[in-house]
């Protein structure tokens, strides 16, 4: 998803005849926002399978609800149109934290565990591939097309790299390895 949020504004007016005036915020928070919600689907998943879901869907469910509340104070009182998803993604944050406490209960999973595996490679692979995407924005291009494969390119490359080698362990490595090898015609020379 790097390279659609570094290039959103060139995409949406390839895409939109008018670009109406919140819309890249708003493609690019929900993003964030679905990132977030894909690290709490097996989490969820985990909870619906123990059985015990009454305490769960209580409280994750009432933590959701409280972004129509907070996002209709915010803006009744002037904010801008994307605080609405600026508040989803603080709440689904919360929401993901919630679900680690509840399904650690549940099925009995290591919260250590959950965030070496998942979270730190996941923020590893995220942190690490930012820094040369931002400085291909910085570079003036002869073109929109330009810019937009240059710094897709980037984008892909840096965030493949660094999930290559910060975000897999080798095992996971040489599992890749092994389904790709099955598809590409490779000759024994």
């Amino acid at each position: 998803s790097l390279p659609l949020m570094l290039n959103i504004d060139i995409v949406l007016s390839w895409w939109l005849k008018e670009v109406p005036q919140y819309t890249p915020i708003f493609v690019i928070l929900i993003m964030a926002v679905t990132m977030v919600d894909s690290l709490s689907a097996p989490l969820m998943k985990s909870a619906d399978a123990s059985g015990k879901i009454r305490n769960y869907h209580l409280i994750v469910g009432g933590c959701m609800l409280c972004a129509l509340p907070l996002s209709w104070v915010d803006l009744h009182y002037g904010q801008p149109p994307y605080i609405v998803f600026v508040i989803l993604f603080g709440i689904s944050v919360i929401a993901l934290f919630l679900r680690l406490l509840i399904v650690r209960r549940l099925v009995n999973l290591s919260l250590r565990y959950y965030a070496a595996n998942t979270l730190r490679p996941v923020a590893i692979t995220t942190f690490a591939a930012m820094p040369l995407s931002l400085a291909a924005l910085m570079i003036p291009y002869p073109s929109t097309f330009m810019h937009f494969l240059v710094v897709s390119f980037i984008a892909l490359t840096s965030s493949l790299t660094a999930i290559w080698f910060l975000g897999m362990e080798t095992s996971e490595r040489s599992f890749f390895l092994s389904k790709i090898t099955k598809f590409l015609p490779l000759k024994n020379t």
